[in-house]
C-alpha cells in the first residue's frame, strides 16, 4: 500500500483483513503514547518492575494491547527481563520486566 502509513511489525499480520490493518494504521498514532505510559509506569517500581499485565493495568491500558507495546519497549531495551516470574490473577507465573537505564534516560530521569 502506498498511503504513507509506517507498516511496522507486529503492528498487524501480513497478509490480514482490512479491518486489522485499519485497526493498526488507527493505533499507529497511540502505540507511541502508550509504550510512554508503560514506560512511566515501569519508572515507579524500577528495582520490583512488573508483568506486563501489571504495567498494562497501572498504565490504564488493559483494554488496549499493552503486551505488544511491552515487547516494544523491550525490543528498544528500555525494559527488560529481570528473571523473575510473578503469579497472576490467573494462578500463572508471568515474567517480569524491569526499566532499564536507558529506558530512564529516555524519560530524563537518569
Amino acid at each position: 500500500m502506498s498511503d504513507g502509513y509506517d507498516y511496522q511489525p507486529g503492528r498487524h499480520r501480513n497478509p490480514d483483513h482490512e479491518s486489522s490493518v485499519d485497526g493498526a494504521r488507527a493505533a499507529g498514532g497511540t502505540s507511541k503514547r502508550f509504550r510512554d505510559q508503560l514506560l512511566l509506569e515501569y519508572s515507579y517500581v524500577p528495582g520490583t518492575g512488573w508483568t506486563d499485565q501489571e504495567a498494562g493495568r497501572a498504565a490504564g491500558l488493559l483494554d488496549t494491547c499493552y503486551w505488544k507495546r511491552t515487547g516494544e519497549l523491550r525490543a528498544l531495551g528500555l525494559i527488560e527481563w529481570t528473571g523473575e516470574r510473578r503469579k497472576a490473577p490467573t494462578g500463572v507465573a508471568r515474567k517480569v520486566s524491569r526499566i532499564t537505564e536507558a529506558g530512564q534516560e529516555y524519560l530524563g530521569l537518569a
